[in-house]
């Protein structure tokens, strides 16, 4: 959650620096009870930070990190140069997105338990993680069947799956990562069409083969237990495919959260400062 606070103008070197302030939070919730269940909220300033140095900017990371209120500091820095303001607003929030990711990723090495993330299995932990890491896409975006196998997935009643296959993922800090996949249905397909209440379940390649030893029973019991967990909460957009702790995790973030323009002008007057 951010607003753009600066963006419109160039500096002295002809770049437009552009500026947002806002706020984030990632949290876990732990179905083992000797493990304390984890919220963590920050404050943030993201900003286009081409043509200055890591050591340039360090002051000003401190001094906001020094701050009544601490902000951490985003500062994206283009591999070439771009003065195209519509690229660098873009480029900003794309920043400010793996910021978060990078936080997830950081919680979920810090759980050191068998963990479902919000998202893809790339973006939370790597290929060789000696905990089981289960990413959960509840947007389909890309499609990986066709054909019959496209309408099996169609077909699917709840609690089913469709067999596992393996796919090629790359972020950040990975490429062609082997994931092996598989997508299933949560939702009844009366209630929400063919197309929807799917989700498309991750984890690593090298987990499977060399530690559930490729016992495709782990994907059966996986799939069950999304459908247990999944949100009944008839008026959450997205309740087909969302599962209850990661909507009660947002609630307590929300519980945490200012309103986005007064964290935006707090940021505004500290840079002013």
């Amino acid at each position: 959650m951010s607003l753009e606070i600066a963006g419109s103008a160039r500096d002295s070197l002809g770049v437009p620096r552009v500026i947002r302030a806002g706020q984030m939070g990632v949290g876990a919730i732990c179905a083992n009870q000797s493990v304390s269940n984890r919220k963590m909220f920050w404050r943030f300033v993201a900003l286009n930070a081409a043509r200055y140095s890591v050591f340039e900017i360090e002051p000003l990371r401190r001094d906001l990190n020094a701050a009544e209120i601490p902000h951490d500091l985003v500062a994206w820095q283009p591999e070439e140069e771009e003065l195209d303001l519509t690229s660098v607003r873009s480029s900003i929030r794309i920043a400010t997105r793996d910021e978060m990711l990078d936080r997830e990723r950081m919680l979920v090495m810090a759980l050191q338990e068998a963990t479902y993330v919000d998202g893809r299995y790339t973006d939370h932990a790597d290929p060789n993680t000696p905990f089981l890491v289960v990413g959960i896409i509840k947007s389909q975006r890309a499609r990986f069947l066709s054909g019959r196998p496209l309408q099996v997935l169609y077909e699917l009643e709840v609690g089913q799956r469709t067999p596992a296959f393996l796919i090629l993922s790359s972020g950040r800090r990975w490429r062609d990562m082997r994931i092996v996949t598989f997508y299933a249905r949560l939702t009844s397909p009366a209630l929400v069409g063919p197309g929807g209440g799917l989700a498309r379940v991750e984890m690593s390649e090298q987990h499977f083969v060399n530690t559930a030893q490729r016992d495709f029973t782990l994907c059966d019991r996986i799939a069950t237990q999304l459908c247990e967990l999944r949100t009944r909460g008839v008026s959450y957009a997205r309740g087909a495919v969302t599962l209850e702790p990661i909507r009660q995790i947002e609630r307590e973030l929300h519980l945490i959260f200012r309103d986005t323009r007064m964290i935006a002008l707090d940021a505004l007057h500290l840079l002013q400062a």
